[in-house]
């Protein structure tokens, strides 16, 4: 265990105390290159949410659903 803790430190201290490289550096273009990647990569997943979620809530045969329906349909035919 000591030595797992000793490598996390040295690698941290690493981390920390290293130059950044210069290739980190990028211009204004590139950057609104990468924020419109990500803008549609976000989207996307966005867009696959609503649908899966979509798709879940309106999937009368799933069998949670179906197990409801039955629960539901006892407690009224118990209340009466």
């Amino acid at each position: 265990m000591l030595r797992v803790i000793g490598f996390l430190l040295l690698f941290l201290a690493n981390l920390v105390l290293s130059d950044p490289k210069p290739s980190t550096k990028i211009t204004e273009e590139e950057m609104i290159q990468v924020l419109a990647v990500y803008e549609v990569s976000a989207s996307q997943k966005c867009r696959d949410y609503v649908e899966a979620d979509w798709n879940f809530n309106t999937d009368v045969e799933n069998e949670t659903k179906v197990e409801e329906l039955v629960s539901k349909k006892n407690c009224i035919l118990l209340k009466y």
